[in-house]
């Protein structure tokens, strides 16, 4: 009888070699076969290795893949390739809000460790060789010499901006300071809703200790409340379920971790870190400041916006008629009048609340990165449509003059808006709002593309009560 041929479909092995990259450093390189990534310590990893050693090889028109994250929205992770060699403005990966995970490029020829290679880098290097045993501790190191250069700031500087942190004894630490901040009761650390949800048909929250009552709001004394031990350690906001309540059928739609919903900034041993949505990530002290200065720039709205009531206000559009009626004269309010352009089922509004001085309002509760980033994308998908399509600013006045029946007619025209009005409802009574680092980048972005068209950008706080 003959013998069957043994097969195995997930064969897996690493090979490690040590290299002497000087006198007194030794590196440990891992070669993977198959599925050996999953034997490996992923806190031992060199973080974004192959990454930077395939920026530090090629000209900056010689990108063919690129892996992204968009860390100043919804986290969404996208793959684009090119059919060409190209350049990353090619691409729509956006420096100022993306996070580069991965790219493919091909070397420079003039490269003598690549020379006109195609390499991939990510935490890790993949790239095809001829070399055997004898020989790869040699071009090992001549991987660890080209990963050790800086030339990549030529053309990928940007990159050193934000680096999402993976080092598990790294992330120890930082949850630890984050319990010392929170104990503190110390404002740079809060919670938000972690994702776009439709305030109109939320109730309230619960958060699982404290079921008998409902929060307007994710609160973090509240939370701190519900635990019936102190809070010692982040694996208690891991363990800890907020559950988001219908105002229809008084159940639970949706829910998360009170670790989700975690946001803010902290220091630690010199270098800035933020953590987004319940993930950290370090971030360039020189790139903070410059976000953070920019952002505190914004002119204050002077429009007297009144409180949002709790109770009287069950969710925007509540808020947004009694924001439109407390100045009649000047105010016309425009929420949930859907423009359709575009085609068939594309619509926008104008805005929330158009001022006759031509101001366009937004408004929108305040939650997390992915909620501020759609409002603030709100305001320039509209002023764009306003400023360069006639045909939606016709629409746009069809509803303007439903909207003023028995006011003084209004015509909207291509001049306007002069200034874009952002007001965020929460629960403190900044000035400014204190919002998550990276809705900052994406406002910063924003407000820079509003201003190279002429108008204005305001910002407002919106207390609730």
């Amino acid at each position: 009888m003959p013998k069957k041929p043994f097969r195995n479909a997930t064969s897996k092995a690493v090979l490690l070699i040590p290299v002497e990259v000087d006198k007194n450093n030794k590196r440990y390189f891992a070669i993977i076969f198959g599925y050996g990534t999953s034997l490996l310590n992923k806190s031992a990893i060199e973080e974004r290795f192959g990454l930077k050693t395939v920026l530090n090889s090629v000209p900056a028109n010689s990108i063919r893949c690129i892996a992204m994250t968009e860390v100043a929205g919804n986290a969404r992770k996208s793959n684009e390739q090119m059919p060409k060699q190209s350049t990353i403005s090619d691409f729509s990966l956006d420096i100022e809000r993306d996070l580069l995970n991965g790219i493919t490029a091909v070397s420079d020829k003039k490269n003598s460790t690549f020379s006109g290679m195609t390499i991939t880098g990510t935490d890790s290097l993949n790239v095809s060789t001829n070399r055997d045993v004898s020989s790869i501790r040699e071009f090992l190191l001549d991987i660890y010499k080209v990963y050790s250069q800086d030339t990549y700031k030529q053309n990928f500087s940007w990159i050193d901006h934000i680096a999402p942190v993976k080092d598990k004894t790294l992330k120890d630490k930082l949850d630890s300071k984050l319990i010392e901040i929170i104990n503190a009761k110390e404002e740079t650390i809060w919670m938000a809703v972690p994702s776009v949800i439709e305030w109109e048909n939320i109730q309230g929250f619960k958060y699982q200790g404290d079921r008998k009552n409902t929060y307007p709001d994710i609160l973090i004394e509240k939370v701190l409340d519900s635990f019936k031990k102190p809070l010692m350690h982040a694996d208690q906001l891991r363990k800890k379920n907020i559950s988001v309540i219908s105002n229809r059928t008084d159940k639970e739609i949706e829910n998360w971790t009170a670790y989700k919903c975690l946001y803010g900034e902290i220091e630690l041993d010199g270098s800035q870190y933020c953590i987004n949505s319940g993930k950290w990530y370090k971030v360039e002290a020189n790139y903070v400041d410059k976000i953070n200065k920019d952002y505190s720039a914004t002119s204050e709205s002077d429009i007297p916006f009144p409180y949002f009531q709790v109770g009287e206000d069950k969710n925007e559009s509540d808020y947004n008629k009694r924001l439109a009626n407390s100045n009649a004269t000047e105010f016309i309010l425009m929420d949930r009048e859907i423009i359709k352009h575009g085609g068939a089922n594309s619509g926008f509004e104008l805005c929330d609340v158009f001022s006759r001085n031509g101001k366009f309002i937004h408004v929108k509760q305040y939650s997390g990165s992915a909620t501020l980033s759609h409002l603030f994308n709100q305001g320039l998908t509209t002023a764009e449509l306003v400023k360069s399509d006639k045909d939606f600013v016709a629409k746009a006045n069809n509803q303007i003059a439903k909207q003023c029946t028995g006011k003084q007619d209004f015509t909207l025209t291509q001049n306007y808006p002069q200034v874009v009005v952002f007001a965020i409802i929460s629960n403190k009574n900044d000035k400014i709002p204190n919002i998550p680092f990276f809705s900052k980048i994406t406002f910063c972005n924003i407000k820079k593309r509003l201003e190279m068209m002429g108008i204005n950008v305001e910002i407002s706080s919106v207390n609730r009560k």
